[in-house]
């Protein structure tokens, strides 16, 4: 699939906290994710990549319609953060969009407490 130009794009910087297994721990969350994730309308991508010089640290790469879009997501994918958290740690956001997106006073707030970059396209 094509993924549009203008869509609002987020990746999510994650490091496997210490004691913690990859595969045991982390991988059953990213498929309750991504299971999740896949039925939501506005979502163009949606999946996970794993450094090769950091085995520690992985990403969640996101693409959607729009910020709004995102904050859809955000809200069913809660448990789901909560649960991923007791494995690793979210170590950078970075959001990607229009201006309209970026300065989505919704997707600020719901997003305020975490390390977060906005980049307007």
């Amino acid at each position: 699939m094509a993924i549009p130009g203008n869509n609002f794009s987020a990746l999510v910087s994650f490091k496997l906290k210490q004691g913690k297994d990859y595969d045991k721990d982390v991988v059953p969350v990213m498929q309750r994710f991504v299971e999740t994730t896949s039925k939501e309308a506005d979502m163009f991508f949606y999946g996970f990549a794993r450094s090769t010089s950091d085995p520690s640290v992985f990403v969640c790469r996101e693409h959607y319609k729009n910020a709004d879009a995102f904050l859809v997501h955000l809200a069913n994918v809660g448990k789901h953060l909560e649960e991923m958290g007791e494995f690793a740690d979210i170590t950078m956001v970075t959001f990607v969009g229009s201006e309209e997106d970026t300065k989505n006073a919704k997707l600020i707030e719901a997003t305020k407490a975490l390390p977060t970059t906005f980049i307007t396209l």
